[in-house]
């Protein structure tokens, strides 16, 4: 498949492609797969809200169908809310996904779901309750053994673990989908195991190989996050037109997608670097902008006193 190879745009081309075949046709799960699977490169591509628009209308017309893999809409969905950083609505999708693949059985997209959920958990600062959910996700993927699948799991494990500070244990995690070199299952989540890599290493120099890797593909939302680490590691070793550069290709980058968590990190770090350089009016201007965008982000209840808020999912076959 092209997206494996990173070429998205071809990618999204033949799945619309695909679609406008299957839709001629009978079946109504295939036309169901290939549209879950162009949402899926539409969030690769920053897409998002397109991805929602078009997984909500799906969704809509499954609920009551027998056959229609409703748990991999749900979980494709979560991920797309995860990027608009709607978190409590990926919470309640990747929730319902979860259900439903434990209803039919499928412990596949049982096992994403999971892994997808402790990235939301990872992307609310909720380490703990990620962790658990990544390990749980990986003990099923041990029983399943796909290697695509287990690469993902091991992505959810590395943010978990290097949110916790645990680098070692991260590091592991990522290296466990990059050893396999040239032979790359999933170009997303290899790019961004080599972005982990980079955040633990605090190393440049590997974010500016996962650059050369998605330059011209069409990975805008990946490709933001990497300058947008790019720009934190450059001010932190001081480099600050290189920081403002970078950062300023982030938010180019980020500016049509509607990833707000990506998009406030960015502002972020321009405020800090223009505060640095004595711009406090244009820092200012930053920090304002990325007040109004914090807004639009719906992040998680903060978990109970001594309750994860996902021991009940965990612990039962049937939450």
């Amino acid at each position: 498949m092209d997206q494996i190879r990173g070429d998205l745009g071809a990618c999204v081309a033949k799945l619309t492609q695909a679609l406008r075949v299957v839709r001629t046709g009978p079946r109504w799960t295939t036309e169901v797969i290939a549209r879950n699977n162009l949402a899926f490169a539409y969030i690769d591509q920053g897409r998002l809200r397109q991805a929602v628009s078009q997984l909500t209308r799906t969704i809509d017309q499954c609920h009551g169908s027998a056959i229609s893999p409703l748990e991999l809409l749900l979980e494709t969905r979560g991920d797309a809310y995860r990027n608009l950083g709607f978190f409590d609505r990926a919470l309640e999708d990747l929730v319902a996904s979860i259900e439903a693949s434990r209803s039919v059985a499928s412990r596949y997209h049982e096992t994403r779901s999971l892994a997808t959920l402790s990235l939301v958990y990872s992307d609310s600062g909720r380490a703990e309750s990620a962790r658990a959910t990544a390990q749980a996700a990986r003990q099923l993927a041990r029983e399943i053994k796909d290697r695509g699948l287990e690469d993902y799991v091991s992505l959810a494990l590395g943010r978990a673990h290097h949110l916790l500070g645990d680098e070692s244990k991260a590091m592991d995690a990522y290296q466990t989908i990059l050893q396999h070199g040239d032979d790359v299952v999933d170009f997303s989540v290899y790019t961004s195991a080599m972005l982990g890599v980079a955040a633990v290493l605090r190393e440049p120099a590997v974010v500016s190989e996962v650059l050369e890797l998605l330059a011209g593909r069409g990975y805008r939302v990946i490709e933001g996050k990497a300058y947008g680490l790019l720009a934190a590691l450059y001010l932190g070793d001081g480099q600050f037109a290189e920081a403002v550069a970078a950062a300023e290709t982030a938010e180019t980058l980020y500016a049509p997608t509607d990833h707000r968590p990506g998009q406030v990190s960015v502002l972020s770090t321009l405020a800090e670097l223009h505060r640095r350089a004595g711009r406090e009016s244009t820092a200012a201007n930053c920090d304002r902008q990325a007040a109004i965008l914090l807004k639009e982000i719906d992040w998680l209840p903060a978990p109970t006193s001594g309750e994860s808020g996902i021991d009940r999912l965990l612990d039962s076959r049937m939450p």
